[in-house]
């Protein structure tokens, strides 16, 4: 009888014309509202700026970027292809700008792509880095503890060592604090230096210990690859699954080998601390056979006395820490690789430059320790190789970075207002990649390709350097110091006058990666370490890179990027 009953109503003429009607109701309000943000939308003044726009009374939202289904369009469209979708709302008239996006009802990111905003932007000493989106990265990709995580949700204190007026939680629930003093005596401080020359010992000990066993074994010339993963890598590689919260039972393994490092770092602190002597401390006053650096002993010893950090959430504090140290690391330093090994031309070029820098063709045959000829300070002085380095992370460097705006203080970045508490997004990948201002030698290096030369600045060249000549506010100016004291005036130097806020790879502001300065010393050196020491043939042609990671950091291939490598015979060269 209902079923009977639903049919004769569907057939009723009255019930079909009111659903018809209603139906009709609905489309035109959609349309009417999208056809009224698409005109608000096109007809925001953009680009005009005054001069003087820290003098404006009066500021404005950016426009907000029409969608044919209110919010979850956009939602949709982000979450699909967000490199698609933000290059689409991002650009206007040819030119980056800036717009809002309705991401789910009474929720609105704040997209930032022009370069003078973001500039702005960095340096506004109110904007910060946004506690939702910290939370969900720990929880969601490194498995903190709910209760853990509810700590830093409460925490509005600040990193400074002074809290901010509205916090009025014990001093046991700054873990912002104490995460970022410790980073930034670790990775920028004092434990810098050490930490540097940590990294390349170990990097040669793997280098030497790996090659004994295969680069060098009879095997290697038989095409018998070997395969090396271990469980960073696969949290690593689930990160983007992590990101959009597929759930356990559809990717596992990534969820499983989380849990095994989580169980691995637990059982790692009950050893250090049974073993662990002060008296074993290095020289320098940073490392330690145990613990390893002065980092890793400050953060087990300040974080069990902020609230609910036993040794499970500082565990996985330290995936995190583990995975940040290392995948963009190697991934740029893979990316790079590639490009100088897939170009013989280059890679002779390379060689050629570093053999000047470091005064000699064999490494491993210098009287010198190889960690004192890969010093920062040396390897800073090569110019091709640092413009390689920015290069790549120009070409390759697709992060987002997330600001967001005091709880309860608006904020006027330039013409624009950026409203208390809302959320800003600025990706680099859509920066880098801004044909208008940098420079392709009238179109013969296109952004989307490598050009080692881009960052290099020839005196006897106007049209050299990186920025479009159209576009250069400054003159490029010869670096002092060390950096150029062997060089000859018209030699082409490293330079990156006029990018800031085109070129962050890194972030900005408040919020740039404390592990900038570590994660450049440990590319260079294990770069030249590699294509001096070397000969590495890769066996494609070409490769794709990854679009499912769009968004989380550096390019990774898409593909397996097979390769033969064996020790270079080279003659010692003494320069």
């Amino acid at each position: 009888m209902n079923l009977h009953h639903e049919i004769v109503s569907l057939l009723d003429p009255n019930f079909s014309s009111a659903v018809w009607m209603l139906i009709i109701v609905v489309a035109l309000l959609l349309v009417v509202t999208y056809m009224r943000t698409w005109y608000k939308y096109h007809h925001t003044d953009r680009f005009e700026l005054p001069e003087d726009t820290a003098s404006l009374e009066v500021t404005e939202l950016p426009p907000l970027y029409p969608s044919v289904i209110p919010f979850l369009g956009s939602a949709i469209s982000f979450a699909w292809d967000n490199a698609k979708f933000l290059r689409r709302a991002t650009s206007y008239a040819g030119k980056a700008t800036v717009a809002r996006v309705a991401m789910v009802p009474g929720f609105q990111i704040y997209l930032f792509q022009d370069r003078e905003t973001i500039k702005r932007l960095f340096k506004h000493p109110a904007v910060g880095s946004p506690v939702p989106v910290y939370t969900f990265a720990i929880q969601r990709f490194f498995g903190m503890p709910k209760r853990t995580v509810e700590v830093y949700r409460a925490d509005n204190s600040g990193s400074g060592l002074k809290p901010n007026p509205d916090f009025t939680l014990p001093a046991d629930a700054r873990p912002f604090y104490v995460t970022h003093k410790g980073l930034l005596q670790g990775l920028t401080g004092p434990g810098l230096g050490p930490n540097t020359r940590r990294y390349t010992e170990a990097f040669l000990k793997y280098l030497q210990t790996y090659g004994n066993a295969k680069i060098l074994s009879p095997s290697s010339s038989k095409g018998e690859w070997v395969y090396y993963i271990d469980d960073l890598w696969k949290v690593d590689a689930g990160i983007p699954w992590f990101s959009r919260r597929i759930p356990r039972f559809l990717v596992p393994e990534p969820y499983r080998a989380r849990e095994r490092m989580i169980q691995g770092l637990k059982d790692w602190y009950e050893y250090a601390r049974e073993h662990f002597d002060e008296s074993n401390i290095d020289e320098d006053g940073d490392g330690d056979p145990v613990w390893g650096s002065s980092l890793s002993r400050h953060r087990q010893k300040t974080f069990p006395k902020v609230r609910e950090h036993d040794d499970r959430a500082i565990a996985s504090l330290d995936v995190g820490h583990s995975w940040g140290s290392s995948s963009n690391v190697v991934a740029t330093t893979f990316m790079a690789a590639h490009h100088i090994l897939s170009d013989q031309a280059l890679l002779s070029r390379v060689r050629t430059s570093l053999a000047k820098t470091l005064g000699t063709t064999n490494i491993s045959a210098s009287p010198k320790l190889v960690t004192d000829l890969l010093d920062p300070k040396i390897l800073y002085t090569d110019a091709l190789l640092c413009s390689i380095y920015a290069e790549i992370l120009r070409l390759h460097g697709m992060a987002h970075f997330l600001v967001s705006a005091p709880e309860r203080t608006d904020l006027q970045i330039g013409r624009w207002l950026f409203p208390h508490g809302s959320i800003g997004l600025l990706s680099s990948g859509i920066a880098h990649m801004d044909a208008s201002f940098w420079n392709t030698r009238d179109g013969q290096h296109p952004v989307n390709e490598f050009w080692p030369d881009r960052f290099l600045v020839d005196p006897r060249d106007p049209k050299s350097g990186p920025v479009n000549p159209a576009c250069r506010e400054i003159p490029y100016s010869r670096p002092q110091g060390h950096q150029q004291a062997v060089v000859d005036d018209d030699e082409p130097y490293f330079c990156m006058d006029g990018t800031e806020g085109a070129w962050f790879p890194y972030g900005g502001g408040g919020g740039i990666c404390l592990g900038r300065f570590l994660a450049k010393n440990a590319i260079l050196a294990s770069l030249a370490y590699l294509m001096m020491e070397f000969d590495i043939e890769p066996q494609v042609k070409s490769m794709a890179v990854n679009p499912w990671r769009y968004g989380l950091g550096v390019n990774q291939p898409k593909y397996p990027t097979p390769f033969k490598i064996r020790k270079r015979q080279v003659l010692d060269v003494q320069g």
